[in-house]
């Protein structure tokens, strides 16, 4: 007997399930993570803290969902305790 492909799920919930999977696996590291289906793929944007967590992001949809990304849109730039840290240094 074949196991379940979880693309053959209702697939916004399946793309529900995998934001919260990647949200929880990078917890702290991501901010209005989302996915974005079109025809040719996912789009992953939100907010990331590093370059190296917005990697794991999109290698993480890609090992769990089997997903083609066409476009990764997350945005490097702290949020959180290091903006307001970061906010203060300048002034």
């Amino acid at each position: 007997m074949n196991s379940p492909n979880p693309n053959q799920k209702n697939q916004p919930e399946f793309l529900d399930e995998l934001e919260i999977l990647v949200t929880k696996r990078l917890a702290g590291h991501l901010s209005e993570f989302q996915l974005h289906e079109s025809a040719d793929g996912l789009m992953l944007t939100g907010l990331s803290k590093s370059f190296h967590a917005k990697q794991m992001a999109q290698e993480l949809v890609t090992e769990f969902g089997n997903f083609r990304i066409v476009a990764n849109e997350l945005v490097v730039q702290p949020f959180g305790n290091e903006a307001k840290r970061e906010r203060q240094d300048t002034l």
